[in-house]
């Protein structure tokens, strides 16, 4: 159904010229299927983040009232964003994630798959980057370990 269903699918990356995308569905009586995004790209894999995750849904209407209590609004569009805390980044993790950046800037989608092992509780977000990567030193701990956090927005 086109508000729960979703296919998400990993895979060695290769560059082929052509590639098909099969899909047998017998349950299909209909024999039409829509598709709203496809996206095939080579993956970034990020450090373990904060368990404390959230991630808010906004609303972009806007509201006016009278003065005499009467509400009107013009309705919006509702979307996800947030914060991803990374608490412990490693050397090796923080050059990958300031290759993502500059391959991605502030502009580019991407894909992010929040528990990509658990896409059936929230399911990858297509958004983009909303905040400079401001890496930390952490205090205390051995070696060079940094900590990380960047904001998200929702595009569609």
């Amino acid at each position: 159904d086109e508000n729960t269903n979703y296919i998400a699918g990993y895979t060695s990356f290769s560059e082929y010229r052509y590639w098909r995308l099969s899909i047998h569905d017998p349950d299909n009586t209909d024999t039409y299927l829509k598709i709203s995004k496809m996206f095939l790209d080579a993956g970034t894999v990020m450090p373990s983040m904060a368990k404390s995750q959230k991630i808010p849904v906004a609303s972009t209407a806007t509201i006016s009232e009278n003065p005499s209590g009467q509400c009107y609004a013009d309705a919006g569009y509702f979307y996800k964003y947030g914060t991803i805390n990374f608490p412990f980044v490693d050397k090796d993790e923080k050059e990958t994630i300031e290759t993502f950046f500059r391959e991605n800037d502030k502009y580019s989608g991407v894909l992010i798959a929040v528990w990509e092992s658990i896409t059936d509780e929230e399911p990858p977000i297509y958004s983009r980057i909303t905040t400079d990567m401001e890496f930390s030193r952490v205090e205390g701990a051995p070696g060079r370990i940094y900590s990380l956090q960047f904001g998200f927005k929702e595009m569609f």
